[in-house]
């Protein structure tokens, strides 16, 4: 069975506090490294019997939230696992395909019922993948991990960043497929005959209308067609959209070698992938984490280069 995933990229630090000559503290980032003998020690000290450690988001708060790391494997080249999180069992059941029948979950007093994803941390760069699955905890808590262990003795914290390109357009602008492109504008008062389907008595019922907002999207006639014949058009017109502060610019866009069309934004776009992920729901657990772990791991591999940009290496180390 094929899946289909979004994939987010993230850079795991770790820093600690020093002062500079006025006084000032600033963050002073750990070297890979360090940041993998941190890591490792987790992984060989801090996990109990079933390879779990619990994470406090703010230990100092009996309210605070919380989540689950468990390591499901872990080599030279990387650590996989999970991030867990309680979640409402009321919200779910299971329901029987023929008859329709639906039957409650259940659990133990002393049990939780928990909503996870996968994660994989890359120990050459400290890139982390992860499926973030809607259910799931943030990401933030593996750097909540690091601060929990180790910022009391070690006075280490630990940071999670995005990987973000600030300016998409020379990327963008290089691939062999856009395919739909969209952005939103802001049309004043007494456009709206022609682009809201209202009548003039109807938008006065809307009080304090400045304008009328829409999205604007432009597709390619044909699915395998790029909206744009050269990439110096491609560049032009993004740049062009740039000037003129059109807002929320998406862009559905793909190389020749992808399988699916990524999702872009024109400014600050978080680097994800989607991804088809092949497993059978019907194999044991043990099975299915394996086929999970080597998929993202070659996912990772695949696109390697541009994580390694984003992170700032010229090469893996």
């Amino acid at each position: 069975m094929s899946k289909p995933k979004v994939i987010h990229f993230f850079r795991l630090d770790m820093y600690t506090l020093k002062e500079n000559d006025k006084g000032n503290s600033f963050q002073s980032f750990l070297d890979i490294t360090s940041k993998d003998r941190y890591l490792m020690d987790i992984v060989e000290n801090h996990l109990n019997e079933n390879n779990a450690v619990k994470i406090v988001k703010e230990p100092d708060n009996p309210q605070s939230k919380e989540a689950i790391f468990e390591v499901i494997t872990h080599n030279d080249k990387y650590v996989f696992g999970k991030l867990g999180k309680e979640h409402d069992i009321n919200q779910f059941e299971t329901r029987e395909n023929n008859t329709l029948k639906s039957q409650p979950l259940s659990k133990g007093s002393n049990e939780l019922f928990e909503a996870f994803s996968y994660v994989l941390i890359d120990r050459s760069t400290f890139s982390v993948s992860y499926i973030k699955e809607s259910t799931a905890p943030s990401i933030l808590f593996l750097s909540y991990l690091i601060t929990n262990i180790f910022k009391q003795n070690d006075k280490i914290w630990g940071h999670v960043e995005s990987l973000v390109d600030e300016d998409a357009i020379s990327l963008l602008s290089g691939k062999d497929i856009i395919g739909t492109l969209s952005y939103d504008i802001t049309l004043p008062a007494g456009y709206y005959k022609n682009i809201s389907g209202l009548s003039e008595d109807e938008y006065t019922l809307l009080q304090n209308q400045k304008g009328t907002k829409v999205t604007v999207e432009l597709k390619a006639k044909k699915r395998k067609e790029s909206v744009f014949d050269s990439p110096k058009k491609a560049r032009d017109f993004f740049n062009f959209l740039k000037r003129e502060g059109k807002e929320k610019i998406k862009v559905k866009a793909k190389d020749a070698s992808d399988e699916l069309m990524q999702d872009y934004q024109l400014v600050d776009n978080p680097f994800t992938k989607k991804a088809k992920f092949n497993y059978d729901d019907e194999e044991d657990l043990q099975s299915l984490q394996k086929q999970i772990e080597e998929q993202l791991w070659l996912k990772f591999n695949q696109n390697k280069t541009e994580i390694l940009k984003y992170i700032g290496f010229d090469s893996a180390e």
